[in-house]
């Protein structure tokens, strides 16, 4: 990688701490109810099974769906308050840079760091929050979750060399 000294044009890094914060606390209260109601006693979970449901026999229920709910939320919150936001893409005068998205699939290109000059850049496109700068030699797709489309703006017009 070369260091490249230019002016930052657009960043689609974004750092939320209060969103983080929420996520966490969330996850702590998620798993306190969860565990709170798993070792209810099996008398509470049989009352709360026909309060619900009209039936007794489906007092498994209740927790288990409240064990499997809680260990989606909380791994969500982890991959998206931490994983997911160290990737982004850093538009610059003359190179973007970048770190590219988790992927479950590749994991040899998950959160690869990246530095591309535009003459190097053949494409470049949007997939849903991604951008996909695509080389002759790679293809790093970016998490983008701010300035997605003036980031990709700015690296078609800085590809076709107008700015």
């Amino acid at each position: 990688m070369s260091t490249l000294q230019s002016k930052l044009i657009v960043s689609t890094q974004k750092e939320n701490k209060t969103i983080k914060f929420i996520g966490i606390i969330g996850c702590l209260f998620v798993l306190a109810l969860t565990i709170f109601i798993i070792s209810m006693p099996a008398y509470q979970k049989k009352e709360m099974a026909y309060e619900l449901f009209g039936n007794t026999s489906l007092s498994w229920l209740f927790p288990t769906v409240m064990g499997i709910i809680s260990i989606y939320y909380c791994g969500n919150v982890i991959i998206n308050s931490f994983l997911a936001q160290k990737s982004y893409c850093a538009v610059y005068e003359n190179k973007v840079s970048g770190i590219t998205a988790l992927n479950m699939k590749e994991s040899d290109k998950a959160l690869q760091t990246f530095e591309v000059k535009y003459d190097e850049i053949l494409n470049v496109t949007e997939a849903g929050k991604k951008l996909c700068i695509y080389t002759a030699y790679a293809t790093y797709d970016v998490l983008a979750m701010t300035n997605r489309e003036e980031a990709l703006k700015e690296i078609k017009a800085r590809m076709c060399g107008k700015k």
